[in-house]
């Protein structure tokens, strides 16, 4: 008698204390959980109320990726992908972290996100890079409506005479710049200048030599409000 009331007490909840649940629960095991229990699960899990944060980890995942665009708000791909996978049907992706892609790929599917138009956070960690960095930032730029973005790269060092950028693409909107690799003050400032809104900036591993920090350096980010430097040699 105790499991069947334990049962119909559940059968009771409304589907937004579900949905409610499901906020804290990753897609992946959402599916896995409740995708066979009965149809009223299999209508709440495909339903367009539903969203959906995935961690790319396992081929159920990419059934979840294939079907499920269009309920998905937050995708990390840690794994091997296609570079065609991200389109236009995810509407509602606002936060993508991408860990593992072949930088000679990471221009043309930065350059796909622009389909993108909730897209609001992006996390790139690369473990080598045959690219300069100027190029990536340039890719960046044309997403207008971010506001994060953190890139970190093993074993880089950025170069000293930074790529310059055409003065004709419009300014970045970028709020929030965290960089994760060798980078020098000069070529920081370079691109912070694109950046008229933004005021957070984390560099994780600014490499100093002599005088790279004595130059005096025009007052260019009005909205600066968090500075941190992690020095490195």
């Amino acid at each position: 008698m105790k499991d069947n009331y334990s049962r119909s007490i559940i059968e009771d909840f409304s589907n937004e204390l579900f949905y409610e649940i499901f906020n804290y629960l990753d897609g992946y095991h959402i599916y896995h959980i409740f995708s066979n229990i009965n149809y009223r699960f299999q209508q709440l899990i495909n339903s367009s109320s539903l969203r959906l944060k995935i961690k790319h980890c396992s081929n159920i995942s990419n059934e979840i990726l294939r079907f499920n665009k269009e309920q998905i708000y937050s995708l990390s791909l840690n794994e091997s992908f296609s570079i065609n996978l991200i389109d236009s049907l995810f509407i509602y992706l606002e936060s993508l972290r991408v860990t593992s892609i072949n930088s000679n790929e990471l221009l043309l599917f930065i350059s796909n996100l622009q389909s993108l138009s909730c897209l609001r956070s992006l996390t790139i960690k690369l473990l080598q890079c045959n690219i300069k960095d100027s190029q990536i930032y340039y890719e960046i730029f044309s997403l207008k409506m971010l506001k994060y973005f953190k890139l970190s790269i093993d074993n880089y060092s950025s170069s000293v005479q930074f790529s310059s950028f055409n003065r004709n693409k419009q300014m970045s909107h970028l709020e929030y710049l965290i960089i994760d690799y060798q980078c020098l003050f000069p070529s920081i400032t370079n691109i912070l200048s694109y950046m008229p809104s933004i005021h957070y900036v984390s560099l994780m591993k600014l490499f100093y030599y002599d005088s790279s920090l004595e130059t005096n350096y025009p007052s260019i980010w009005p909205n600066l409000t968090h500075l941190s430097i992690c020095l490195t040699t």
